[in-house]
């Protein structure tokens, strides 16, 4: 490990970006470590304060990349990490791709992330040149498994430097990231699961999609339309509609608009509620483990 650079591959969250860096660091000298972030412009501002705020406190330099169809990869500079007319966004994929992205299957991840960061690393580094760090705690063992087999078929070694440590609670991610860095994560503090897509992940359940309906109405009308839009362009083609959630109906499966999941279910849910919508109905509605199985680094 001496001589080999160690790629931490920081993905937004405080688990790999502000607790990887810092347990990193104190193993490893600075100069042994480049620190990544594959950009998705569609990120929540706070992902960025928190970048900002990590770099400050470290004295540490992030490198930003992301996808790009004819060079692989592109490097981004921090005044465009939101910039949608120059980066490909998840919904870019789906229309590239003819496949809308669902809990279980995720070509934005894939490609904009996963297949992304290899190409960078692969680019640089030889295979025993490097190895890639990744901040996973022992609670998500099967993250580590599907992440160290992805790299392993490529010839490359991953490292995971928080597997052994106890995780830690939201309420103390909360607490560390504004002792460490004097950061807040809002959708950490509206209890959503990670600081990904603004809270829009395709792979999250109708628990997450209707919190974004919730507290992030603007966002949540964004991927409706956009949905919209891909089925326009698509649904003919495929032979019928397709969506991002799928809902049970008289014992049957079926795929659900996110237009008419608001239209169907959470708005008549939140008339009928109030106040007492996240108590009396959201907390009822089905998650979606899809999370604990994601290869996303």
């Amino acid at each position: 490990m001496e001589n080999k650079k160690i790629i931490c591959s920081m993905g937004g969250g405080f688990t790999s970006s502000a607790l990887m860096p810092k347990i990193l660091l104190e193993q490893y000298s600075k100069d042994q470590i480049e620190f990544i972030n594959c950009v998705l412009p569609n990120e929540h501002p706070d992902m960025w304060k928190l970048f900002d705020a990590v770099e400050n406190k470290l004295d540490i330099k992030i490198n930003y990349i992301a996808y790009h169809p004819k060079t692989k990869y592109q490097i981004v500079s921090k005044k465009d990490r939101n910039n949608k007319e120059k980066l490909y966004t998840p919904f870019h994929i789906f229309m590239i791709q003819g496949f809308i992205g669902n809990s279980r299957n995720d070509p934005c991840s894939s490609i904009l992330k996963r297949e992304t960061i290899f190409n960078y690393v692969s680019s640089k580094y030889s295979q025993n040149d490097c190895v890639v760090a990744v901040g996973i705690h022992f609670d998500e063992f099967e993250r580590s498994v599907a992440i160290r087999e992805n790299w392993e078929d490529k010839g490359y070694e991953t490292l995971f430097p928080l597997i052994q440590l106890k995780p830690y609670t939201k309420d103390e991610q909360i607490k560390y990231l504004k002792e460490w860095y004097n950061v807040e994560i809002d959708l950490y503090n509206k209890n959503f699961e990670h600081n990904n897509c603004a809270g829009a992940c395709v792979k999250a359940g109708q628990r997450q999609w209707a919190m974004l309906w919730f507290y992030y109405p603007e966002t949540y009308k964004e991927w409706e339309n956009l949905e919209l839009d891909w089925n326009k362009q698509w649904s003919e083609i495929r032979g019928k509609e397709y969506s991002i959630l799928k809902i049970s109906r008289d014992r049957k499966t079926q795929y659900i608009l996110l237009k008419d999941f608001r239209e169907q279910i959470l708005e008549p849910a939140y008339n009928s509620n109030g106040e007492g919508f996240l108590s009396k109905f959201l907390q009822n509605l089905p998650g979606n483990p899809a999370c604990m199985w994601c290869a996303a680094i």
